[in-house]
């Protein structure tokens, strides 16, 4: 048994000093339980209202949680601060809260339209574009309302929400969607505590978000033929084709792209551009009154075989109308075509900034197409969804204690302590006075144990999985030790 406890030492500090590659999750702020009977909303559309919350870890932010009212919010806007937000306290719920003073400037990180949102419902939103952040750094997580007069879109948090580590965030943001990487001011709020959270992530936790292909993407997406139906078309009268498409996710549009089918290096080659209506319009998109404008183009002089592609992050809200267009060189440029016919429309111009009227050339196979990248609307209802599953409570129970590796290892102690307990309680063996004089299960049992529960810890995910690798790797050599000193003992005697 001596020759166990350098051993254990040994793996723990191993533990302890290598980098964890197991991914920490942290969520910060109120929960569905925490939300009261008392609502709030901006003032003005233009405003919006929510929580600074502190990062407590550098990764992102993938989602928020908030509380709907009898009104539903229309946008999240998650925003960043230098330094720690300049703050009031007021009495609230029977404790004392902190709101933000008017006047710090903040930028803008994400702004994110929200549909699919049911009243008086604890929600959970995954982010389409996940915020990057630093630890210990402050966001805000604020919402906006259609209409102002504090329009009730959230709930108030009940008595048990005040905190001096969250701070409430009021902005004013100049318009009813700003743009991404902008500066705005804070303002006073009214001093009213949401029922709002977010959930942090180290860069290595898997992202949620919904992916749609739109255009012509073929069955499924992206499915292509080895046909190019554009080798006959006509660039050379300056003309752009596109594919007109209805967003039915709220998030942004990541890229453009065309299969080109063969090298080019004659001089052919292709303007991509990506064109939208305005989301408030409700008559014929890309007519006199409802325009597409033209957000993003990019030029393939002599591309290679393979995808065109041009990278973007334009938001799009749910029913707003967009376009992915193309216009070649010069005639002889090839496209290849995908599997389904799709109507393919066509203007003058090469790239023009504005459409405004086109023609429709039919069903065409032409392969052009766009992702959106979407955020998904979790309602979770009045209180906090349960977990089901071993790997769930293994999960929680770590993050109970702390989270990330230290918290691991805290979960195995207790769980080892219990079950190492109960394995020695049990098989204890007495003497005719009833004291203990031994125990009928060896002592190395105690290693396998050990040895099992951390490989079971590391496979539901809440201890890294090199360790299962480190603990073989002693244990084989602490046998290999004992045989060969046992042996060189033995002959040593002889």
């Amino acid at each position: 048994m001596r020759r166990l406890r350098p051993l254990f030492l040994v793996l723990f500090t191993l533990l302890l000093i290598l980098p964890s590659v197991h991914a920490v999750s942290q969520y910060v702020g109120y929960t569905s339980g925490q939300a009261g009977a008392g609502t709030d909303g901006p003032t003005s559309v233009n405003y919006g209202i929510g929580l600074w919350l502190q990062s407590p870890l550098t990764g992102i932010m993938s989602s928020v949680s908030f509380t709907t009212s009898t009104s539903l919010p229309v946008r999240v806007l998650v925003s960043s601060i230098t330094g720690t937000p300049a703050s009031t306290s007021y009495g609230c719920s029977g404790g004392t809260c902190k709101a933000n003073t008017a006047g710090q400037t903040v930028t803008l990180r994400d702004n994110e339209a929200l549909s699919g949102l049911s009243a008086n419902t604890f929600t959970t939103v995954s982010l389409a574009a996940p915020v990057a952040v630093t630890a210990n750094n402050w966001y805000a997580v604020t919402f906006t309302a259609s209409a102002g007069g504090g329009q009730p879109v959230l709930k108030l948090c009940s008595s048990s929400c005040p905190s001096s580590s969250i701070i409430d965030a009021e902005i004013d943001f100049g318009g009813t969607n700003p743009s991404i990487s902008s500066t705005f001011s804070t303002i006073t709020g009214d001093l009213a505590e949401v029922n709002v959270g977010a959930t942090f992530e180290t860069g290595s936790s898997p992202v949620s978000f919904v992916t749609q292909c739109y255009g012509n993407c073929g069955s499924p997406a992206v499915t292509l033929a080895s046909t190019n139906s554009t080798h006959g078309t006509n660039w050379n009268l300056s003309i752009t084709q596109f594919y007109a498409a209805q967003s039915n996710l709220n998030g942004f549009i990541v890229n453009v792209t065309v299969p080109v089918a063969r090298a080019y290096t004659n001089g052919n080659g292709l303007t991509l551009g990506l064109y939208s209506v305005d989301s408030s319009c409700s008559n014929q998109p890309f007519s006199p009154s409802c325009p597409g404008f033209l957000q993003s183009s990019q030029s393939f002089t002599n591309p290679s075989k393979g995808n065109a592609v041009m990278i973007l992050h334009f938001a799009i809200s749910n029913g707003q109308w967009f376009g992915v267009s193309v216009s070649g060189n010069f005639q002889g440029l090839d496209l290849n075509d995908t599997n389904t016919n799709a109507h393919l429309l066509q203007v003058a111009g090469r790239t023009p900034n504005t459409i405004t009227a086109y023609s429709d050339l039919g069903n065409r196979l032409t392969g052009l197409y766009g992702f959106v990248q979407g955020n998904t609307v979790t309602g979770t209802g009045p209180n906090p969804p349960g977990c089901g599953t071993v790997q769930c409570y293994l999960s929680s129970f770590v993050t109970a204690l702390g989270g990330g590796i230290l918290g691991g290892l805290a979960a195995f102690g207790i769980l080892f302590g219990l079950l190492g307990g109960l394995v020695l309680y049990a098989t204890r063996q007495h003497d005719s006075n009833g004291h203990i004089v031994g125990y009928a299960v060896p002592m190395e049992f105690l290693l396998v144990i050990a040895v099992l529960l951390l490989i079971g810890l590391s496979v539901a995910g809440v201890l890294p999985p090199y360790i299962p690798l480190i603990v073989i790797g002693l244990v084989a050599w602490m046998f290999t030790s004992a045989i060969w000193g046992g042996r060189h003992k033995n002959t040593t005697g002889a």
